[in-house]
């Protein structure tokens, strides 16, 4: 029989989460304590910690109720779920056609450029990253394709840290290369993150226009030729087009935008 490990302080903490988003209402520390039998003292410092990190609110009537934050998190992890579901298909198909990694990834909540999911390349020399890292996103091609058609000013946020000699960290150029990105539809990173390393990327839309996710070829240099790039920039468009049709994107809904 396995070993059970109890950590009562984390258990209250999700009797307090689980009973204020089921029941959706405000409650008191003491109403809190009675319908849990928890002590007040303990639902205090849980509280309490929760309003430090905005998990909760204390109301004008002195009750507690929870903030958007919560729902946040749940969105974005149903989000993520519903992207990499998805592109499993997509991008095991773009994989056999290129013999290369290919990627999916996304924006963290410090604008560094997320991977979901890979499709590693068959071949011998590869590209291999891990979900779940992140990589600066100035110097990213999925993290470019995502920047390109952001409404939200990010690009204004970043800092263009030089990462290798082909880092562009000046940010006017930077800019040129993102409006680069709209007007060809991917983006390159021609060993700017890592030396000896090329990718390109392309963004993946939602039903309201909005970029959701890119995917990304990422190989060897000395295999992602100029050439190779370029050829590989076809397949990763055709395979993002499908991507963003899965989530509701109609073909040509960008060219009615902005």
């Amino acid at each position: 029989m396995a070993t059970e490990y109890k950590a009562p302080a984390v258990e209250k903490l999700f009797d307090i989460l689980e009973l204020m988003v089921e029941n959706n209402c405000t409650y008191s520390l003491i109403e809190l304590s009675k319908r849990l039998k928890i002590s007040t003292n303990s639902v205090f410092r849980i509280i309490k910690e929760m309003e430090h990190r905005n998990y909760v609110v204390r109301t004008l009537e002195g009750t507690y109720e929870l903030t958007p934050k919560i729902y946040y998190l749940g969105s974005k992890i149903s989000d993520r779920i519903d992207v990499v579901n998805l592109s499993k298909g997509i991008l095991k198909e773009l994989s056999a056609t290129t013999k290369e990694t290919v990627l999916i990834a996304v924006l963290d909540e410090k604008y560094n450029t997320l991977v979901l999911n890979q499709v590693i390349s068959p071949l011998s020399v590869k590209f291999i990253s891990t979900p779940g890292m992140s990589y600066p996103t100035h110097c990213s091609a999925m993290g470019k394709a995502i920047l390109a058609y952001d409404k939200s000013g990010i690009a204004d946020k970043l800092e263009l840290t030089k990462m290798t000699g082909s880092t562009i960290t000046d940010y006017e150029e930077f800019i040129r290369e993102l409006e680069n990105v709209q007007r060809v539809g991917f983006a390159s990173d021609m060993e700017e993150s890592f030396e000896g390393l090329r990718c390109i990327g392309a963004p993946v839309f939602s039903f309201n226009n909005n970029v959701v996710c890119a995917i990304g070829i990422s190989g060897p240099s000395f295999r992602m030729t100029r050439e190779n790039m370029k050829s590989h920039s076809f397949e990763i468009t055709k395979k993002a087009l499908e991507l963003s049709k899965l989530f509701g994107y109609k073909e040509g809904d960008m060219n009615e935008t902005d």
